[in-house]
């Protein structure tokens, strides 16, 4: 008796490639649309920004400085924590000099304790909001000229901030003057606030600098989301 191989099916192998077909088509359909599609996934973060005095630096008009620095703080995801007597987290800052060098920046390290936390009433913080007092230090790693020295640097921060706790989700269509537009959802979860702070630094380095400077710190919650973004 001959065995006759069985029949091939062709379907069968045409099945990845109509996929693949009909992937590029949905594509091009949108972008024919004038549509984007868009995800992100972002940290919980703290921001903060001020304006300040230096001194050290041979320019002479080197006498104010801002501060700027993005910081991520992992503690801010965990529900419950707002009471925490302690925060940690790692970032990027700099001390603008709007002078050559321009800036002295670098990777940085913070470490918190929080030896005042006001709440009222029951919940995660004790209320819908809490008071925290805030004391950091920031040892950090500057790149910088001749005029400011490369090296190590230490922050001391005193901040005062209220703070709550996001949960939410949500969906929005925005349609701008110009005709573009953004529809999406998109989760915030973790820790929001707004403080002012007060810091004074140093470098360790020759030729060193010092600078003492208050401003504004904002945190932001971890999100995650999703949309479409184009043009009519």
């Amino acid at each position: 008796m001959t065995h006759l191989p069985p029949p091939h099916r062709p379907e069968l192998s045409l099945r990845p490639l109509r996929l693949t077909l009909l992937t590029f088509i949905a594509a091009l359909v949108t972008l024919s649309a004038g549509c984007l599609p868009v995800a992100w996934v972002t940290p919980p973060m703290e921001m903060a920004i001020g304006v300040g005095a230096s001194a050290g630096i041979p320019d002479d008009n080197a006498r104010i400085t801002m501060p700027l620095s993005l910081t991520a703080n992992p503690l801010q995801m965990i529900h419950g924590w707002g009471a925490r007597r302690f925060d940690v987290g790692a970032g990027y800052s700099a001390h603008f000099l709007f002078v050559d060098p321009v800036a002295a920046h670098g990777p940085h390290l913070d470490i918190s304790y929080i030896p005042l936390v006001r709440t009222e009433g029951g919940g995660t913080f004790g209320g819908t909001r809490a008071m925290r007092l805030i004391t950091s230090a920031r040892p950090a790693y500057r790149f910088a000229g001749d005029g400011v020295g490369r090296g190590p640097s230490l922050s001391l921060r005193l901040t005062l901030e209220s703070v709550g706790f996001s949960d939410s989700v949500t969906s929005e269509c925005q349609t701008r003057s110009d005709g573009s537009f953004f529809c999406g959802s998109y989760l915030a979860y973790g820790e929001d606030s707004y403080g002012l702070f007060i810091e004074a630094t140093r470098g360790l380095t020759q030729p060193a600098y010092s600078a003492i400077s208050i401003g504004l710190s904002f945190r932001i919650p971890a999100t995650a989301g999703a949309g479409l973004m184009g043009q009519f």
